[in-house]
């Protein structure tokens, strides 16, 4: 069954550590079986709020997929760069 990451940019801090993560991650994502399956900046709220700048979702083939590319050590680099260049929320769920 899928599993899918999403994530909500906040507020970025400093574009150059997003742009250098972003030329590293998606080599790493492929690798892991994942893609991207949505991005938009500003996304349309329906209902409820939501503050962030940008919202993108990837889809794993699983669960274990998603866990080996977020676990994996040579995502922690990237990780800390996206630490350091964002600030997001990340959370997972299952596909249905």
């Amino acid at each position: 069954m899928a599993a899918y990451l999403l994530v909500n940019v906040e507020k970025v801090k400093d574009p150059e550590k997003v742009q250098a993560y972003g030329k590293q991650v998606e080599a790493h994502t492929e690798k892991h079986g994942g893609k991207l399956v949505g991005s938009s900046a500003n996304p349309e709220i329906l209902e409820g709020s939501l503050d962030c700048t940008r919202s993108l979702v990837i889809e794993f083939p699983d669960m274990a997929a998603l866990k080996s590319w977020y676990d994996a050590p040579e995502y922690q680099p990237m990780k800390a760069l996206r630490q350091e260049g964002i600030d997001a929320t990340l959370w997972v769920i299952d596909g249905a």
